[in-house]
């Protein structure tokens, strides 16, 4: 929903590392929350990619000190394919529990692509609009 968003603010927020932290479910791995965290990923490479910080041609590009994590990169490649993102976040264990509750509008809702340029941000125990 917001995922070039958070990226951007990710990369004016960072100081030197950024770390994506799925929020699982009930302690447990959520395939929709790995897929979320790629396509964040993605817009993190891109962005870091265009201000010249990141080179994706670049022999270190998978040196977790100085790019990207394997684990990140498999995140971001799960994200590409759309149709199966879509898919499988509807049938997942969290997607189907949420449609249980009532909630499909908004799992629908969550796999649409950058439709939002909000970021939520975390501060003094409270969720504020981020502004840049």
């Amino acid at each position: 929903i917001n995922a070039k968003a958070c990226a951007k603010a990710a990369c004016n927020l960072a100081r030197e590392h950024i770390e994506i932290v799925m929020g699982g479910f009930e302690r447990t791995f959520a395939i929709e929350d790995f897929l979320a965290a790629g396509e964040i990923l993605f817009w993190i490479q891109k962005e870091l990619n265009e201000q010249e910080k990141l080179n994706i041609d670049d022999i270190d590009y998978f040196k977790e000190e100085t790019g990207i994590t394997e684990f990140a990169l498999s995140a971001i490649l799960a994200s590409r394919d759309k149709e199966k993102v879509e898919k499988v976040s509807i049938k997942s264990k969290s997607g189907r529990r949420l449609a249980y509750l009532g909630y499909e509008d908004d799992v629908n809702l969550c796999v649409k692509e950058n439709i939002s340029e909000n970021v939520g941000i975390y501060k003094d125990g409270k969720i504020t609009l981020y502004n840049e």
